[in-house]
């Protein structure tokens, strides 16, 4: 008679009624890796991961890990989600082969974002996506309805009309007083005042003209420097036309 592990076989298949969790985020831990090709002959690789604490510790998620070289977006998507798990640049730098991977893979915990995604008419879980352990893999846009098992955040108990922003910290004193204000520059000496203009060349004078010394005159006739009342008549004939010399 076969053995079946019927144990294992319902741990795979997870709960009896195939009722998908909560979306959210999950603390795991991956509990079984394989090896493998896609269906187009990409590595790839099965994961196993199973939730840590909460109310859903114990339940199984599956996911899977597909190398696609030729696309540089997937080989983002694919390093970062290495990365979140515990496997970085320096280990691909060793070069290891696909067992390798999966073999490292294995015990790695990583922070889960699931979600319910439909599945042959049926909803099922999938993990959209990989971050460190203890940080959340994915916030919801703002004004976006809380998602099945989780808690929303406290509503603000501030006053309406308050400021959002946190208080501003108190005050260590007075403020201090504004910087003064840069010194003026020193004035600049007077300049010196422009040298005179230069005195034109002054052109002599002529020096007046005296009259060139000549003989002294001649004395006046003794008969002038007499007395008048001692003139002499002179003579003249009777019947004479010329004046007197007087």
């Amino acid at each position: 008679m076969v053995d079946i592990p019927w144990d294992e076989l319902m741990d795979a298949a997870g709960d009896s009624d195939f009722a998908p969790i909560p979306q959210g985020d999950y603390d795991v831990k991956i509990t079984a890796t394989e090896a493998t090709k896609s269906s187009t002959d990409k590595p790839m690789w099965k994961i196993t991961a199973e939730i840590e604490g909460g109310a859903h510790a114990g339940r199984k998620l599956w996911t899977q890990q597909t190398l696609t070289m030729d696309n540089s977006n997937a080989l983002q998507v694919f390093f970062r989600q290495m990365a979140a798990a515990g496997l970085t640049q320096d280990f691909f730098k060793t070069k290891p082969s696909p067992q390798a991977i999966a073999d490292a893979l294995l015990g790695r915990r990583f922070r889960a974002k699931v979600i319910i995604k439909p599945y042959m008419g049926q909803d099922r879980n999938e993990i959209k996506n990989w971050a460190p352990a203890g940080m959340s893999a994915g916030a919801p846009p703002a004004g976006a309805a809380p998602r099945p098992g989780t808690t929303p955040p406290p509503a603000s108990t501030a006053p309406a009309g308050a400021p959002s922003g946190p208080p501003p910290p108190p005050s260590a004193g007075p403020p201090a007083p504004p910087p003064a204000p840069p010194a003026a520059p020193p004035a600049a000496p007077p300049a010196p005042p422009p040298a005179p203009p230069a005195a034109a060349e002054s052109t002599p004078e002529p020096a007046p003209i005296t009259a060139a010394a000549g003989p002294p005159p001649a004395a006046a006739p003794a008969a002038q420097q007499a007395d008048p009342s001692s003139w002499i008549v002179e003579e003249r004939k009777t019947g004479s036309t010329e004046p007197p010399p007087f």
